[in-house]
């Protein structure tokens, strides 16, 4: 019986290909299967995948595809996955050696549906960047809650195969938004939701890629307003939107909205193209959800994020300006903290960073 199917989609990485397949071959667990999802990558990454199948034909399966982004190579790994869960990581990250084996051991102790853990993010030098946690820091007795608090990616979960095939959980396609909507689902529907404390998955911020880059910023934005919509949509159509509802539209607020503001002011652009930008994401935001700061959850977001969002939608760019720039000289010391928490053992021995490869 195959325990856990890890899909892996790849598109032009070459660059990284070989360090995610050797970390997901080394995990401590077995009874897994790899499923590499070539999306037409013009590149090398064949010849990597390849070799790879050749060395470990039990454990390694490819799936060739013409390039339909992510979300539909993702979408073909799980039509192919005979694991009891699933599991994500991108072709440009790197996991810890026990991060299944760790994940699958919390899903069965506590029949979870869906398992998370925490992430490290490092550069293109593999240096450490910033250690993300994503486990709550107190108990909600309603799981959606825990939606909150970290990525909202796929990549550092498991997911039970029956909580996506028995929902028709599917990514969708044409959008680089894909995870935010895909997770919320998953959320939604599980019944239990456990999470690791451990750093287990290396996330990798690639220099000049899409979601980074001031040229893909605009997009990046309109993408998470659809998944927003999406999301929202789907929801209303659920017994359970009621319940729900508040949850939903404050993910909407502080994962579309607030980033959208952050994101603007901290890029590069003239403050022209900014002030365009911040209203046409204000104007969505006064439409759809007119009444969002009487949320029941407004206050979490946060009181520099608030304050940063009542400066921006007023106008007082410059106070805002000094105020981002304050909290990024802020996050660079707590960076300099982290890194060095990150490099001791976890509580259970194992090692992070960079000696795990």
């Amino acid at each position: 019986m195959i325990k856990i199917s890890v899909i892996v989609p790849v598109w032009n990485v070459e660059e990284y290909l070989d360090r995610c397949l050797r970390s997901i071959i080394n995990q401590s667990m077995q009874d897994i299967e790899i499923i590499v999802v070539n999306d037409g990558s013009p590149d090398n990454s064949q010849r990597i995948i390849d070799e790879y199948l050749s060395a470990y034909p039990t454990i390694v399966k490819c799936v060739n595809k013409e390039n339909g982004g992510i979300g539909s190579a993702r979408n073909a790994g799980l039509g192919e996955a005979k694991g009891e869960f699933i599991s994500f990581v991108d072709s440009d990250d790197y996991i810890v050696p026990h991060m299944m084996e760790s994940l699958y051991s919390k899903a069965i102790e506590a029949q979870a549906d869906l398992v998370v853990c925490n992430v490290v993010t490092v550069d293109d030098n593999n240096s450490f960047v910033e250690r993300v946690s994503c486990q709550p820091e107190h108990v909600h007795s309603n799981k959606l809650g825990y939606a909150f608090y970290g990525t909202m990616a796929c990549w550092n979960k498991l997911y039970r195969k029956d909580l996506l095939l028995n929902n028709k959980i599917e990514f969708r396609i044409g959008t680089s938004a894909e995870d935010f909507d895909f997770t919320i689902k998953a959320f939604l529907h599980a019944q239990c939701v456990e999470f690791s404390h451990e750093y287990l998955y290396f996330y990798q911020i690639r220099e000049g890629s899409l979601t980074h880059s001031l040229a893909g910023l605009r997009n990046r934005i309109m993408e998470m307003e659809q998944a927003a919509e999406a999301i929202v949509e789907y929801c209303q159509n659920q017994a359970c939107y009621d319940h729900y509802h508040q949850y939903i539209e404050f993910l909407v607020i502080d994962r579309v909205f607030i980033a959208a503001l952050m994101n603007t002011m901290g890029s590069h652009e003239s403050l022209e193209e900014k002030k365009q930008m911040i209203a046409e994401v204000t104007a969505y935001m006064f439409k759809r959800f007119p009444n969002y700061k009487k949320n029941v959850f407004w206050k979490n977001i946060g009181r520099k994020r608030i304050v940063f969002h009542f400066l921006i939608v007023n106008g007082w760019y410059f106070l805002a300006n000094t105020i981002l720039k304050a909290n990024s000289r802020y996050a660079e010391i707590k960076k300099k903290r982290s890194k060095m928490d990150v490099d001791r053992r976890n509580e259970d021995g194992d090692c992070l960073g960079k000696k795990i490869l």
